[in-house]
């Protein structure tokens, strides 16, 4: 991929001088033909492996609201899952699959160095994380599937007690996108936000998250 491929027709400087640690940023078709390196199923069966670190999140369904179960996954758990409310989380897939490594090529305006790792999310219909904040930039790639974005530059990190999840308390959405298959949100470190699964043309939505423990370029 080129210098600025992930940015479309942004340029990387105008990007750091105005977006980078500061704004959350929309691109559309960042991103253009995507194609899932791996499939639902794939990614699903790689979570059930020993050397894989995953969380599965169900909202409802569980034995608690939110409850987190990590990896590996079982696969009769992962089978009997309902059509709605949860989340699989597979952390540092770049470790494990080169073509998710990849993505993280269309970057190199960033150190590769500071690069945490590309975790993917696979979601049903109104599966989320909820509302929370990162301490590290993140650019959220949508694979398959459609995403609802929200984002709060006023949220401070203050947590729901009592949740396996670091939720924040309050959260009152500024801007909201619905991103498709190829388009990308930047979001910087300590900007809270949120991502919902909403119909669309596949029942399961792929969001690759690329992390940057990067305190400035």
């Amino acid at each position: 991929m080129s210098r600025t491929s992930a940015l479309g027709a942004l340029p990387v400087e105008r990007f750091l001088a105005k977006y980078w640690q500061k704004e959350p940023l929309v691109v559309r078709g960042a991103f253009p033909g995507l194609k899932d390196p791996l499939s639902a199923d794939e990614l699903a069966g790689l979570a059930c492996e020993p050397d894989v670190d995953s969380r599965l999140i169900r909202q409802k369904g569980g034995e608690k609201p939110w409850q987190v179960t990590r990896g590996p996954q079982n696969p009769k758990v992962l089978r009997a899952l309902g059509p709605s409310h949860w989340t699989l989380l597979v952390e540092s897939m770049d470790r494990h699959s080169a073509p998710v490594a990849a993505l993280a090529d269309a970057f190199s305006f960033v150190p590769r160095w500071r690069m945490d790792d590309v975790m993917v999310s696979l979601a049903p219909l109104h599966g989320t994380v909820d509302a929370h904040i990162d301490s590290y930039d993140v650019f959220l790639i949508q694979g398959q599937g459609r995403r609802r974005w929200e984002v709060d530059r006023r949220s401070v990190a203050d947590c729901r007690p009592g949740l396996d999840l670091r939720i924040l308390k309050r959260f009152r959405a500024e801007n909201s996108w619905v991103l498709d298959p190829g388009d990308m949100l930047y979001v910087p470190p300590g900007v809270g936000h949120r991502g919902v699964t909403v119909r669309g043309d596949d029942a399961i939505a792929l969001t690759y998250s690329v992390g940057f423990r990067a305190p400035s370029v």
